[in-house]
């Protein structure tokens, strides 16, 4: 019994350690960007208070990906953070932080693993949900600074090969 909980108290440790690692190397390796331009959305619905949409995103072709961060910037004054979840299996650590402007999201495996790697097209990654909190919101969105880290420890800042695509409710 003392075993099985020194075993679980380990593993709380490392899947914490590896939490601040990520996202703490990702921070110092992040451009800032003050006040970015979302840029305007002619095929985005107009949502009513409650209503939600999806944002899956989607990247293009990962290599040894062990985690990866981006920020997802969105008007806070018109939608809420609800939930986010992994679409990648081997990748399920993933942990939002809200900002003022933006949801940094992160994600992480666990252990000296190798990282994922798909050569699809469009490899789904995770979904962000977002809830309208007043009525006629467009949700104008911009997925910036997307950076990786592979199972070697080596920082990609600067991802270009990842998208988004809005599901709405």
């Amino acid at each position: 019994m003392k075993s099985i909980k020194s075993h679980r108290f380990l593993l709380v440790c490392v899947c914490a350690l590896c939490g601040i690692l990520l996202v703490g190397g990702f921070l110092r390796n992040s451009t800032v960007i003050a006040e970015p331009e979302i840029p305007p959305a002619e095929n985005f619905k107009i949502l009513n208070a409650g209503d939600t949409v999806t944002v899956k995103i989607y990247a293009n072709k990962l290599t040894d990906v062990y985690g990866y961060q981006f920020k997802l910037h969105f008007d806070e004054s018109a939608l809420e953070y609800s939930n986010v979840s992994s679409s990648i299996p081997e990748i399920g650590l993933i942990f939002p932080k809200q900002f003022p402007g933006y949801l940094l999201v992160g994600a992480t495996k666990v252990g000296q693993v190798q990282g994922f790697s798909s050569d699809s097209e469009s490899v789904p990654v995770c979904e962000v949900i977002l809830r309208a909190n007043k009525n006629g919101v467009s949700p104008q969105i911009l997925l910036q600074e997307v950076n990786t880290i592979d199972s070697l420890l080596n920082y990609n800042v600067g991802e270009t090969n990842w998208g988004f695509e809005l599901i709405y409710a």
